[in-house]
C-alpha cells in the first residue's frame, strides 16, 4: 500500500480506553482508499497495540512552513 505523502499517526489516552491511536493517510492521486483497508493492512503487519483505532483519509496534509506535516 503506497501513500502519496506518507502517513501520520498520533497516540493518546482517554478515560474509557487505555489508549487511542489515530492515523491519517493521503492516497496516491487517482486511487481510492477505505479506512478498513488501511486497518486490515496494519493488522497483517503490526502488533495489535500499533493498529490504529481511527483512520482519516485526507486529500492532503496541512504542512508547516518547514514542509513537515502539521499535527
Amino acid at each position: 500500500m503506497r501513500f502519496r505523502k506518507g502517513s501520520s499517526s498520533v497516540a493518546s489516552t482517554c478515560e474509557w480506553l487505555a489508549r487511542i491511536c489515530s492515523t491519517s493517510v493521503v492516497p496516491e492521486p487517482g486511487k481510492s482508499l477505505e479506512a478498513e483497508t488501511v486497518r486490515a493492512w496494519c493488522q497483517e503487519r503490526l502488533a495489535n497495540y500499533k493498529v490504529p483505532d481511527f483512520v482519516n483519509i485526507m486529500p492532503e496534509f496541512p504542512m508547516t512552513t518547514t514542509n513537515k506535516i502539521q499535527k
